[in-house]
């Protein structure tokens, strides 16, 4: 049975947690850092507020699962 709650924490770390990352948060970064910021402080603030509404969104996601896994990997343990 603890094989079972080991996969399941593997699964939803690599699909939510690893593989959002990957296509999400790390691509979004790259974006952020190749954008050539102006010297207007209010411009600046809208891309800014734009994307990090954005990847706050996904990170969090990316947080929950990883809770999720985590808690299946102790389930796991527990189940030894």
């Amino acid at each position: 049975m603890s094989a079972c709650w080991f996969a399941s924490a593997t699964g939803v770390y690599l699909i939510f947690g690893l593989f959002l990352t990957l296509t999400v948060n790390v691509p979004m970064n790259k974006a952020l850092s190749e954008i050539a910021l102006p010297d207007d402080v209010e411009t600046v603030r809208k891309i800014w507020r734009d994307y990090s509404q954005r990847w706050q969104f996904w990170n969090q996601a990316r947080t929950a699962a990883s809770g999720i896994a985590l808690a299946f990997a102790g389930l796991g343990l527990a189940k030894l």
